[in-house]
């Protein structure tokens, strides 16, 4: 989501179609077709402009979706990132990497391990990062020097798949 015009992208996991969708209307309008499939994940980096993406073939796409241009590149040595963050304060895009159940730096290859089963979806606020770990039902925050999480809130038993906090 991009706050400053308050546009809304999402992927359409079947035809690899970047779009933007009106939050009120929920009409979508097609950007582009990505020049690849499997996109599990996607954030925005608001001072940049642009999308990060995740593929299911360890690909991280920068997307800008106004010019709609696209580049690809493998990066770390970390298997399938799942959920995607960018925290503007910190300037750091964090992922999930769900054989090791590790939060990655994307820019930094390595990962570490969260002390939690299943976190798959991501959010940054004020420079904090939080997470929902499938396992238990919990929101769990993660410090994001250590990358160890720890337990914030129990939720219930839900499968939350991606997180969005409005700032």
């Amino acid at each position: 989501f991009d706050v400053a015009t308050r546009t809304l992208y999402g992927v359409d996991g079947t035809t690899s179609d970047l779009l933007r969708i009106d939050p009120l209307t929920g009409s979508a309008a097609l950007v582009g077709v990505l020049p690849m499939g499997g996109v599990r994940s996607l954030a925005f980096e608001p001072g940049a402009g642009v999308l990060h993406a995740f593929t299911s073939t360890q690909l991280h796409l920068t997307i800008d979706p106004v010019a709609f241009s696209v580049q690809a590149e493998l990066v770390g040595p970390f298997g399938t990132v799942g959920g995607l963050a960018y925290d503007p304060e910190h300037r750091v895009l964090w992922g999930t990497e769900a054989s090791a159940s590790g939060l990655v730096r994307v820019w930094e290859p390595q990962a570490v391990t969260l002390g939690f089963r299943e976190v798959r979806a991501l959010a940054t606020v004020g420079g904090q990062v939080l997470g929902f770990d499938q396992a238990t039902g919990s929101l769990v925050r993660v410090d994001p020097a250590t990358g160890r999480a720890a337990l914030h809130v129990a939720v219930g038993p839900l499968e939350v798949e991606a997180l969005a906090l409005h700032p």
